[in-house]
């Protein structure tokens, strides 16, 4: 059987143009390395892919004729970096030269110490955690990295560390050896061991604030996703799709 094709994505580059009829390729020189997106009849009534591309709409408040192309292609790439994410939280392989935590941060995010929330964000994770063993992690304690237990509840089966809404003053510097390189892990009343590189956990965070530090090897370990104020503290996916994700689903 083959596979259902729900979202089909293609990067523009002067070739794709040069294959358009004439009356096509107009102003698309100027969009060279941006994305089109295309979606199938049954992409448009999935929920939770509808509920990515709401969170990934940045012009959402303006009116239609105020919207640029420039922007939407912005949206666009939004969602594909969403989608991305999605893709390389849930395989296991392991590219040296590309190691990152995937940090999903709201878009009206402008400076550390600045709050804002209720965006999607952890929809993001509760889906990897249905998805792939995930260990989900409360990170809004103050002294998460003094904790020598907090990873106790990952093993060689976890595929994900889902650092849940974690503080302003995250020590992420703490994480590097995780995101790049081998965790060791602490278990109460256990000797600690310390996982392979292949069985190490990928990272996935969620907050509300920037993340303190800004060097190239800060830079380096982050994949940022950044959520639009689409979805709010007066406007949740429920009030566009009528129902809870997961419980209320009804399998069709």
């Amino acid at each position: 059987i083959s596979p259902v094709k729900m979202v089909e994505v293609t990067k523009i580059t002067q070739e794709c143009i040069d294959q358009l009829p004439a009356d096509q390729r107009a102003g698309l020189d100027n969009f060279i390395d941006e994305y089109s997106i295309e979606l199938s009849k049954d992409a448009q009534k999935c929920h939770y892919l509808q509920f990515l591309i709401n969170a990934s709409n940045f012009t959402h408040a303006k009116k239609t004729e105020e919207i640029t192309e420039q922007e939407l292609f912005d949206n666009n790439r939004h969602f594909v970096a969403k989608m991305a994410a999605i893709g390389y939280l849930m395989h296991q392989y392991r590219d040296k030269s590309c190691e990152k935590a995937v940090i999903a941060m709201d878009g009206k995010l402008s400076e550390v110490g600045s709050s804002n929330g209720r965006s999607g964000k952890s929809l993001l994770g509760k889906a990897i955690q249905r998805m792939v063993p995930t260990v989900y992690i409360n990170a809004k304690a103050k002294n998460l990295t003094e904790d020598p237990f907090w990873a106790e509840e990952v093993t060689e089966k976890t595929s994900v560390i889902f650092l849940d809404d974690v503080r302003a003053n995250l020590d992420f510097e703490y994480f590097f050896p995780v995101i790049t390189g081998q965790l060791t892990i602490n278990g109460k009343g256990i000797r600690k061991y310390t996982l392979t590189e292949e069985d190490t956990p990928k990272v996935f965070i969620t907050t509300n604030h920037a993340i303190n530090g800004s060097s190239d090897s800060f830079t380096a370990r982050q994949a940022i996703i950044a959520f639009s104020d689409y979805y709010n503290a007066g406007h949740q996916p429920k009030d566009d799709f009528g129902l809870n994700f997961w419980t209320e689903w009804d399998g069709t």
